[in-house]
C-alpha cells in the first residue's frame, strides 16, 4: 500500500514513515535536503519554484497515484482539499466532516465549556478597554498573524480578540481511535525565541516532557489527567481518529485549552527520541482502531530531556555546503547553496539532555554556531565579490 503525506512540511512524518518501512511518497512546499534523501517528494519551492499556496499543493498531490491519505500542518484549515484527495484514497486521520467541527473554535470552545473544562475568553468584536488581548486568525497555525490587540483598532475578517494569559505554552500528543484516546506526551513549548530569529507568538520547538520549576511528580500526574479528560472527551465527541495535538496554556496548575491540531505535529518527531516509539505506525494502527499499550505515567519522572528549535532567517542569506548537517543531528536541512529570505525557516536543531535548562542552552549553542557559520559564508561572499562588482 502506497501512502501519500501531504502538508506545508512532511520531512518528519516521512522520516518516520520510513523508519517503519512504509512505502509513501510526499507533497510538500520545502523539500527539504534530508526529506528528499529518503522517500520520493515533490515540493512547491525547489520543484516548481512557487509560492506556497495550499489549493496547488492539493492539484499535485491528486495527480499522484496512491492508496491512502495522511496530512500535516496545513490541510486541516482545507477540509475541501481533504475531501477532493480523499476520492482517490482512503483517509489515515480525520475526515474532512470532523476537521471542519474541531477547528471550528465556537463549537470547540462551546463543547469545552460545557464540559466543564477553561478556555481563553474570545470575541469577535473589539473589547473595552480593561485587560490584555491578542488578535489571532480563526484559522492559522505556528503563531502566524498573531499581535497583540492595541485598544481602539479595527478587527479584521477572519480574525478575533482572545485573552491573553500568562503561563507556561504547553502542548500534548494524543492517539485516538475514534471513541478513546491515549496521552503519549506532554511538552512545553517555545514560542516567540529571539535566540532562533522568531518574533513573538509564532512556534519555533518544543522540550519534551513538560517540567515546571518548583513542581514535583504528582504535579504532573495532576496535569496528565486533566488532559486525559479534555482528550478523552473530545476524541468521543468528535470522533477523532489517529495521532492528534492539544495547545494549552499551562496556568496556576490548570490548563487552558487554545486549539485541537487533528493530525501529525511537529513536536512528535521527541516522543520518538524519547520513547522509542514509531508515530507514524500508530497513527495508522489507531485509524484501523488499535491504540497503543502506552503509560505516559510511567514515564514520571524523567531522566533525559529532549528538545528541538526551528531557526529562522534574521535576513537573507545564502548556505553553503549542508551536506554534513544530517549526520550532525540537523533536520529540515536546506540544499547546499540554498538562498534563505529574512523569516524562513533555516532548519531544524535537535537536543538531549539531563536537564531542562541544559536542553535549552544545549539549543541555543547550536543556533548560535550555526549562525556564526553562516555570518561567515556571507562575508566571504561578498569579500569574494566586491573586487568583481568594482571593475
Amino acid at each position: 500500500m502506497r501512502t501519500l503525506l501531504v502538508g506545508l512540511s512532511t520531512r518528519a512524518m516521512a522520516e518516520s514513515a520510513h523508519r517503519g518501512s512504509y512505502d509513501v511518497v510526499s507533497v510538500d512546499y520545502f523539500g527539504d535536503y534530508d526529506q528528499k534523501l529518503l522517500v520520493p517528494n515533490y515540493s512547491l519551492l525547489r520543484d516548481l519554484g512557487t509560492n506556497f499556496q495550499v489549493s496547488l499543493l492539493g492539484e499535485i498531490a491528486f495527480q499522484i497515484d496512491f492508496d491512502a491519505l495522511a496530512y500535516t500542518s496545513n490541510l486541516e484549515n482545507y477540509p475541501e482539499i481533504v475531501e477532493k484527495l480523499a476520492a482517490k484514497g482512503a483517509i489515515l486521520g480525520n475526515s474532512p466532516s470532523v476537521l471542519r467541527e474541531i477547528r471550528d473554535w465556537d463549537r470547540l470552545s462551546f463543547f469545552l465549556r460545557a464540559e466543564g473544562f477553561k478556555v481563553p475568553r474570545t470575541l469577535e468584536e473589539p473589547p473595552g478597554s480593561s485587560g490584555r488581548w491578542v488578535k489571532k486568525p480563526l484559522h492559522s497555525g505556528g503563531g502566524h498573524k498573531i499581535s497583540f490587540y492595541l485598544h481602539g483598532e479595527e478587527v479584521a475578517e477572519n480574525f478575533v480578540v482572545q485573552e491573553y494569559l500568562e503561563g507556561i505554552p504547553s502542548s500534548a500528543s494524543f492517539v485516538a481511535d475514534g471513541r478513546r484516546a491515549v496521552v503519549i506526551s506532554l511538552t512545553e513549548q517555545l514560542i516567540g525565541r529571539a535566540e532562533f530569529g522568531i518574533s513573538p507568538f509564532r512556534y519555533c520547538g518544543n522540550i519534551l516532557p513538560l517540567r515546571i520549576a518548583g513542581k514535583d511528580e504528582a504535579y504532573l500526574r495532576e496535569i496528565l489527567e486533566q488532559v486525559q479528560q479534555m482528550v478523552d472527551r473530545i476524541t468521543f465527541h468528535f470522533g477523532l481518529k489517529g495521532v492528534n495535538g492539544l495547545d494549552f496554556i499551562l496556568r496556576d496548575g490548570e490548563i487552558y485549552a487554545l486549539e485541537i491540531n487533528p493530525r501529525y505535529s511537529a513536536s512528535m518527531e521527541l516522543i520518538e527520541m524519547a520513547y522509542g516509539i514509531n508515530i507514524f505506525d500508530l497513527h495508522v494502527r489507531a485509524c484501523q482502531g488499535e491504540l497503543p499499550s502506552f503509560s505516559l505515567e510511567e514515564r514520571f519522572p524523567a531522566s533525559l530531556f529532549f528538545g528541538k528549535a526551528i531557526l529562522f532567517a534574521e535576513k537573507d542569506i545564502t548556505v553553503g555546503d549542508t551536506r554534513g548537517w544530517v549526520a550532525r543531528g540537523i533536520r529540515d536541512v536546506p540544499f547546499p547553496g540554498d538562498k534563505i529570505k529574512r523569516g524562513q525557516p533555516i532548519c531544524t536543531l535537535l537536543a538531549t539532555a539531563r536537564g531542562r535548562e541544559e536542553c535549552l542552552s544545549k539549543l541555543v549553542a547550536q543556533a548560535q554556531e550555526l549562525k556564526r557559520v553562516l555570518v561567515s559564508l556571507q562575508k566571504a561572499e561578498f569579500q569574494y565579490l566586491a573586487p568583481i562588482l568594482s571593475i
